[in-house]
């Protein structure tokens, strides 16, 4: 939801435009990733171990970096001179002032992280005419859940990619996973209960694996609209 709020509803990347996650190996960062190589942009993913960075790569990232290699930025403003048309920024009190440099000409970063203050010259900004904007899921409205959970579903029932999980967590412990969250110990899934199906509230469109149809529900649930599909 996350992931979909910042590339396509607030950041409309288009197919063909040029996508930096920054901080790309975690939960939202990978579906920042997955979601829009299915759409045809290009994307450069950064991760911080090998076994990240090809993960990154693994879901579709066409190029990866290692935000923690010494001189990494100028190999990305040499590799891509023409800069990134939208960035996705997990660690703005780290990579800020970073990504301005690395934007396009009108290209706008999104902040998804942030655990401190920053400081930052505005003239990188005015001198590409680019923008920053934040992302804060708890602000959707109803339409933003319709497309999002539109969007979703569709991706799931189209894609060959899928979460990937490196510990489950029952629904008692989810402290201990915002924990491990927040200290960068990579992704995670909470491990539901099951849930018995109910008619009508399994996707329409196509089968998909029961983990996945919980997360369509979800969606719809938050919005109290219970149907799958194009809204």
């Amino acid at each position: 939801m996350t992931a979909f709020r910042a590339v396509f509803l607030l950041g409309k990347i288009q197919k063909g435009q040029r996508l930096l996650v920054h901080g790309a190996s975690g939960g939202v960062g990978l579906a920042a990733v997955q979601m829009a190589a299915e759409e045809g942009v290009t994307v450069v993913g950064t991760a911080g171990t090998e076994e990240s960075l090809e993960i990154v790569r693994q879901n579709g990232a066409n190029e990866v970096f290692n935000h923690r290699t010494s001189g990494y930025i100028d190999e990305l403003k040499r590799k891509y001179p023409d800069g990134f048309d939208l960035i996705v920024e997990m660690s703005a009190h780290t990579n800020l002032a970073n990504d301005f440099e690395l934007l396009a000409p009108k290209g706008q970063v999104a902040i998804v992280g942030n655990r401190g203050e920053v400081t930052i010259n505005p003239r990188a900004l005015m001198m590409k005419e680019a923008s920053v904007f934040g992302v804060m899921l708890m602000n959707s409205i109803t339409s933003d859940w319709l497309a999002a959970s539109s969007h979703i579903s569709r991706f799931f029932c189209t894609s060959k990619f899928r979460p990937v999980i490196a510990r489950t967590y029952p629904l008692e412990s989810l402290s201990s996973a915002h924990t491990d969250i927040m200290d960068s110990k990579d992704k995670f899934d909470a491990n539901l209960p099951n849930l018995e199906k109910k008619e009508g509230l399994m996707s329409q469109e196509c089968e998909l694996e029961p983990a996945i149809d919980l997360i369509i529900i979800a969606l719809h649930n938050t919005c109290n609209h219970w149907t799958i599909g194009t809204p």
